[in-house]
């Protein structure tokens, strides 16, 4: 996993190792549990979509994020909570995801889950 690391990815790890060692505190991001650590990478150069992988290494999460900032499940979250450029980034990155969750992406179902998420009103009722 080092290859995919940035510098300052390597050197956060480095200092959670270091702390771990040390006795000291390390910073947490609070919405982690507090031994879990995020790490960005792209799959190709060219790839917009960052896959998330948490060290130590929990197997079953497939995170991914455009920004850095904002992390989304790929199996609760897509394409639900994308916009329509994210959805159509990452389809077009992820060919296999796009057609294994083909169901979910269709416009009316789209829509319907979104209305859910907002009281069971449609935009217009507004």
């Amino acid at each position: 996993m080092e290859e995919f690391l940035d510098n300052e990815q390597k050197k956060d790890a480095a200092k959670q190792n270091r702390n771990r060692d040390g006795g000291g505190e390390t910073e947490k991001r609070p919405e982690l549990h507090p031994e879990y650590k995020r790490y960005f990478y792209k799959e190709h150069p060219t790839d917009k979509v960052y896959w998330v992988t948490r060290v130590p290494h929990c197997y079953g999460n497939n995170e991914f994020s455009f920004d850095k900032k904002r992390v989304y499940d790929l199996f609760s979250e897509y394409p639900y909570a994308l916009t329509k450029e994210e959805r159509q980034i990452f389809d077009k990155e992820n060919p296999f995801w796009a057609d294994f969750f083909s169901y979910r992406n269709t416009e009316s179902r789209i829509n319907k889950i979104r209305g859910k998420e907002n009281g069971g009103r449609d935009e217009e009722e507004r």
